[in-house]
């Protein structure tokens, strides 16, 4: 039954994952040892933004999440994917690495990891460690990484230093946490003033996705905009500038 399910979703997760391919959106990865609240984490980040309901399945055992749940979320005008995945445990085995692929494909198709740490945990540094174990030996381990401290609402003492505190429950330092994933994704932002030829609209239409266009005025050959937004993602516009 369950190794049905995953053959299901790996089929699913290609034909989703061929979809967003085509999307210059960047992508975070919440990965973490099980139950250390990814799945809480993700559900509060969503939660500051209009659509309750795109909220993921959380529960507090092994393995809860199945299949690796991506949403759109962002902090302002800056817009990334945001994947959910299952969570690693202490020697995971080979077998459930084969098996969990799907779910492991998007910690490795990452830009961005969050290792997702149990402030509260007594074991909190070693559970770190397993995870970043973990994503060495699936092939994630060059992926930038971002610690995150959930949970900090039940701390009795100072927290853990060289990381990001936050808490689900009460939403403390989510938006902190959502400056630093859009800083890291997108690091430099610059402003270009281009000739665009109407041909072009289908470019404009894409990067309208993830940049912020000003139409200041069309006229007989093309529309003049103004274009603001990461450099990388500007690069197809570079042709078309005004000196």
């Amino acid at each position: 039954m369950i190794r049905r399910e995953l053959d299901d979703l790996e089929h699913h997760y290609r034909v989703a994952e061929n979809r967003r391919g085509k999307s210059a959106l960047g992508r975070c990865a919440l990965v973490g040892y099980t139950n250390a609240g990814k799945s809480s984490l993700m559900n509060a980040i969503l939660s500051l933004e209009k659509g309750m309901d795109r909220q993921v399945y959380a529960a507090d055992q092994l393995f809860a999440t199945l299949d690796s749940s991506v949403r759109n979320a962002g902090f302002g005008t800056r817009r990334f994917l945001l994947y959910d995945t299952v969570g690693f445990v202490s020697d995971l085995p080979h077998t459930l690495i084969e098996a969990f692929k799907s779910t492991l494909d998007s910690a490795r198709n990452a830009d961005l990891l969050l290792n997702v740490v149990d402030a509260s945990d007594p074991e909190r540094d070693e559970k770190a460690q397993v995870a970043l174990d973990t994503l060495a030996e699936i092939g994630a381990g060059g992926i930038r990484v971002l610690t995150v401290y959930t949970k900090c609402d039940l701390l009795n003492e100072q927290g853990p230093e060289g990381g990001i505190l936050v808490s689900s429950k009460t939403n403390e330092g989510i938006e902190t946490l959502l400056a630093q994933i859009c800083d890291t994704l997108y690091p430099a932002e610059v402003t270009l003033l281009c000739d665009l030829p109407y041909e072009e609209q289908p470019l404009l239409h894409e990067l309208q996705k993830t940049v912020k266009i000003t139409i200041l005025n069309e006229h007989e050959n093309g529309i003049l905009l103004k274009a603001s937004g990461p450099s990388a993602r500007l690069e197809p516009l570079e042709r078309y500038m005004k000196i």
